[in-house]
């Protein structure tokens, strides 16, 4: 009986109509957005990067909770971590943490559009970096570290609330 239960279910799913589907995806985007941007605001979110790219467009596939930008109240953490080199943090790469000096946020007029967050960091171990962030409301995002002396990093992951994530911080330099 309980398999029948969950083939009726299925079915019943199956014969949703293109406009109904359609609503379902628009209402879930919405809550998504919603639980994100309370994160954003709030400054208690992490995204976890699944892929990194250089500042040639070289990507790199990475583990999300070891290479991660994070912001917790005016605390930022911005991290890279390749396991099979010999790095500052004990992970095999770099750590940050340092202040964020300014933040501003940008959310699209539409219910389900994206969020961008553009944030100054500084302090002694990374000096003056800007972060440009850009989500969509399901929080799939992008963001890139402009550091000192022309550097330039791209996470590309998901954002999510800082108490969501499995992010691990290594030792920061300072």
């Amino acid at each position: 009986m309980v398999m029948a239960f969950g083939v009726y279910q299925a079915n019943a799913q199956d014969k949703m109509t293109k406009k109904q589907r359609k609503e379902a995806k628009m209402l879930k985007a919405v809550e998504d957005k919603k639980v994100l941007l309370e994160a954003v605001k709030d400054r208690t979110w992490v995204l976890e990067a699944h892929t990194v790219f250089d500042r040639y467009g070289n990507s790199y596939f990475t583990s999300p909770n070891t290479n991660f930008i994070m912001i917790n109240g005016d605390q930022s953490v911005i991290q890279l971590a390749f396991p099979f080199y010999f790095g500052y943090n004990g992970l095999g790469g770099i750590t940050f943490d340092d202040r964020v000096s300014s933040y501003d946020i940008n959310e699209g007029d539409k219910p389900d559009s994206g969020i961008n967050v553009n944030i100054q960091v500084s302090g002694v171990n990374i000096g003056h970096a800007s972060v440009s962030i850009s989500s969509a409301a399901n929080g799939q995002a992008r963001a890139t570290v402009y550091g000192p002396w022309g550097w330039r990093i791209t996470y590309q992951g998901n954002l999510v609330p800082l108490d969501e994530s499995n992010a691990y911080e290594g030792q920061p330099l300072f």
